[in-house]
């Protein structure tokens, strides 16, 4: 046999927000060792993910966001719809990824240049990741600036076709 096989996750309706509030609970301890405060902006809804791979991913992205991130910084997990999708963003204030580089960060074993040597990690990461999003229909994409930081933002499908006006008002809260 040769090559990956693939198979279908099993993709169904999910609270958004619980999935967020799941990868919180994973990187708490992280966070808490590098004295990293994590604010959220979260807006209601259901979208059509793996329950699992989707704490996957944003645990892996809050991770990053951690680790890259100085000590006593913060660390912003937003969830807002951008119809017909729900549009997670994970935004830390980091050493950024310089520009050259953006285009390979989802490469296999690419690490940036700009990466400590005694930073742990392989390289394998965000390649993972970004099948893991595509794999629930979604998208990922990066936003970033040297010295002040990256913003990794990916969409899922909303699991209702509706209009976000009449929903509850998002929510926010601070995780520290």
């Amino acid at each position: 046999m040769t090559g990956v096989q693939t198979c279908a996750l099993p993709i169904c309706p999910i609270d958004a927000i619980s999935a967020v509030q799941e990868a919180l609970q994973l990187t708490h301890a992280a966070a808490l060792a590098r004295q990293i405060q994590i604010d959220t902006e979260l807006v209601p809804m259901s979208i059509l993910a793996d329950p699992l791979r989707l704490v996957q991913v944003l645990t892996n992205l809050l991770t990053n966001a951690i680790k890259y991130s100085s000590e006593s910084s913060t660390v912003l997990v937003r969830l807002q719809e951008e119809h017909p999708y729900g549009r997670f963003d994970v935004v830390d204030t980091g050493a950024g990824i310089p520009l050259q580089e953006q285009a390979r960060l989802f490469s296999k074993f690419y690490r940036g240049s700009n990466i400590l040597q005694n930073t742990e990690g392989t390289g394998l990461g965000l390649v993972i990741v970004k099948r893991l999003v595509e794999a629930q229909g979604g998208s990922i994409t990066v936003q970033s600036r040297e010295g002040i930081g990256s913003t990794f933002s990916f969409t899922t499908p909303l699991a209702e076709a509706s209009d976000a006006a009449g929903e509850a008002a998002p929510g926010s809260d601070r995780y520290s």
